[in-house]
């Protein structure tokens, strides 16, 4: 039996911190799933958070709740006495008595405030559930911040330039094998398509970033780098008219 148990205790505990680790990972990823595990569990914690700053205190009120709180213990713990000794009168009448303790009460009371936490919890839990399973609505929407994006996808495509020396089809292809910033398995292809603009030295000398993501889309945005101006955010609906600018500008366009 000995070594079963030292069997199991072997195995189970690198399991049980394989799995904690792969949960952590997966918490900290920049993932839906990641996202859900890391919010849904620890809801609470971020209500806290947000709200406990926020929230004032009733000093009377605390005042009034603790000196009923005495009086409730100081009575009960004399009703449960009389009542105790009342028993033991009537089931031994010839052993001697116990004494109510003090701790009994107060266990008995700090009892009845866990047992109404514990209750308090299970119907918010339970309500919480059915909310949730009467949400229409997706359970999780990823918030995208434009200029994070753009910022992000204009540093691969400045690391591509330096990497590349600023070489047209180099840079061009050294930039959409890049991942992408959110997702570490998709390709920066996904979410940016990317203008490279040239002069006569195959040299790269601007270029245009055009968001593919739907939720980036939205946003109605590009950015356009030229020389004098980098990282500029534009409306899209300039991105025609700014096409046909650096189209006239620069002959090598690809």
């Amino acid at each position: 039996m000995k070594t079963k148990r030292l069997i199991a205790w072997i195995c189970g505990v690198p399991l049980g911190l394989f799995a904690l680790l792969f949960l952590l990972a997966v918490a900290t990823s920049r993932s839906p799933l990641g996202a859900i595990l890391s919010r849904l569990p620890l809801g609470w914690w971020h209500f806290l958070q947000r709200n406990f700053p926020q929230m004032t205190f009733n000093w009377s009120l605390i005042a009034t709740g603790a000196v009923c709180s005495i009086l409730v213990v100081v009575v009960g713990n004399w009703l449960l006495r009389a009542l105790f000794a009342q028993v033991q009168r009537s089931m031994r009448p010839d052993q001697p008595q116990r004494d109510w303790c003090w701790r009994w009460t107060i266990y008995m009371y700090v009892a009845v405030w866990l047992f109404f936490a514990i209750a308090f919890g299970a119907a918010g839990v339970f309500r919480h559930i059915t909310w949730l399973m009467d949400y229409d609505q997706p359970w999780f929407e990823e918030r995208i911040n434009t200029h994070s994006e753009f910022a992000f996808a204009d540093m691969l495509v400045q690391e591509s330039l330096v990497e590349n020396n600023q070489d047209l089809d180099a840079t061009r292809k050294a930039f959409f094998s890049q991942t992408s910033y959110r997702r570490r398995q998709e390709l920066i292809s996904d979410e940016f398509n990317a203008i490279f603009y040239a002069d006569k030295n195959n040299k790269v000398v601007a270029y245009i970033i055009v968001p593919r993501n739907p939720q980036l889309l939205a946003k109605e945005k590009f950015e356009l780098s030229t020389p004098g101006t980098n990282g500029l955010i534009r409306p899209l609906s300039e991105l025609q008219r700014t096409i046909a600018d650096l189209d006239a500008t620069y002959s090598q366009t690809k």
